[in-house]
């Protein structure tokens, strides 16, 4: 089910259990993503996953590839997550307080800033997942652009 954070704010009390919490652009959906997907959803009873708006993207790396809604769809269609909560900038910190996991999975290698704070006030046990099969979007991008960009030329 997706939702807007207000939504998450009250439908919060109402869960119960394990609640699991991820967050990411989730752009370009490769294997990686599913397996970190999987793990946190194995975590515990409810997984929830919180996706970077398109604005957020840009602010934070690049111009997104799929539209927001449309990562959100796919998400929200892979089989052990719960809820997807779009995630606007200024939302990011607040996120981890709102979904009050009990376990909140981060990528291996997330460098520490004001959202991995956030989590650790939220009272979550913050785990780091490994990166799954060595994939990220970003090293997808760069083999299409080597890939593709250069065959093209040299015809």
């Amino acid at each position: 089910m997706i939702l807007h954070m207000k939504q998450l704010e009250e439908l919060r009390p109402q869960l119960s259990g394990d609640i699991v919490a991820t967050d990411g652009c989730f752009d370009l959906m490769h294997i990686g993503h599913i397996g970190r997907l999987r793990d946190a959803s194995l975590c515990g009873d409810i997984l929830i996953v919180g996706i970077n708006t398109d604005e957020h993207m840009r602010k934070l790396k690049r111009e997104p590839i799929i539209s927001q809604g449309s990562r959100a769809i796919t998400v929200d269609a892979i089989k052990g997550v719960d809820y997807v909560v779009m995630i606007d900038l200024e939302d990011r910190c607040k996120f981890p307080m709102v979904v009050r996991a009990n376990t909140y999975i981060k990528e291996d290698g997330t460098e520490r800033d004001d959202l991995i704070e956030s989590i650790e006030e939220s009272g979550a046990n913050l785990v780091y997942s490994q990166r799954h099969y060595n994939t990220s979007t970003s090293d997808i991008i760069n083999s299409i652009k080597g890939d593709y960009c250069n065959d093209s030329k040299s015809k």
